[in-house]
């Protein structure tokens, strides 16, 4: 059975108002539920640098005269070789934001334009810009100063309406309560549907978190796959009233 990915966003429509074309991201939020159809990607990685590139130039000066004159004599003291090799040591630096790869599948299953072309340009559109035809500013993805503020807070319902930012789950695997869409690859079928659109389409998209890397991602997923199995077995209303 194939795994399942969640992504939670707000969707970019079109308003009339005023007789004039508005561009706006919906006040209610949609939720794409789809299956995976390959396996799931997770880069997360540290960088490090040497601690020997943190001292001040002149004590790295002294250091390297010291190692010219010990290696010129053919031998280098203990001390010296022990405190080099120290230098040497990985010292960490940063952790960048993780990155998750997958690929996902859109199907006709009653109306080809709401089961495949709409979510597939919802996600694409998460990717790039958005004109706004009433001010003929761009709409852009990300963080910006504007959503700053509400981007500091870890809570995905205070994620910035005016902002492209999401909510992505693969359960039992991890969970980005806050992240982006860095790329989105869409594939769409040559055959199409009688109403013209197509009769499927797949993407691959990469989602980037927006804070550091860290074990939370693993672990909250771990406890939402928990849930959704608990709530299989003894129901939904049983699980929520044992929880309150």
């Amino acid at each position: 059975m194939a795994n399942k990915i969640f992504i939670e966003y707000w969707s970019i429509e079109n308003a009339a108002s005023d007789d004039k074309s508005e561009v706006k991201l919906s006040n209610e939020k949609e939720t794409i539920e789809c299956s995976l159809t390959q396996d799931i990607n997770i880069q997360a990685q540290s960088e490090f640098t040497r601690f020997g590139e943190v001292i001040p130039s002149f004590m790295s000066s002294v250091l390297d005269t010291m190692k010219v004159v010990s290696s010129a004599n053919g031998s280098i003291g203990t001390s010296l070789a022990d405190l080099i090799n120290k230098l040497d040591a990985p010292f960490w630096s940063s952790t960048p934001p993780v990155k998750v790869t997958t690929q996902l599948a859109f199907f006709t299953k009653t109306d080809s334009y709401k089961d495949v072309v709409k979510p597939t340009v919802d996600i694409v559109g998460l990717t790039i810009l958005t004109r706004d035809p009433k001010t003929n500013k761009f709409i852009i993805p990300g963080i910006n100063l504007k959503n700053l503020s509400k981007f500091s807070s870890d809570a995905r319902e205070n994620l910035s309406t005016d902002s492209k930012l999401i909510s992505m789950e693969i359960p039992g695997i991890v969970y980005l309560p806050i992240c982006l869409i860095e790329s989105a690859i869409p594939t769409f079928s040559n055959e199409i549907t009688e109403s013209s659109y197509p009769l499927w389409s797949i993407i691959d998209v990469t989602f980037m978190g927006v804070t550091p890397a860290n074990t939370d991602m693993f672990d909250s997923a771990k406890e939402s796959q928990r849930r959704q199995n608990l709530e299989e077995k003894y129901g939904r209303e049983k699980i929520k009233s044992a929880s309150t």
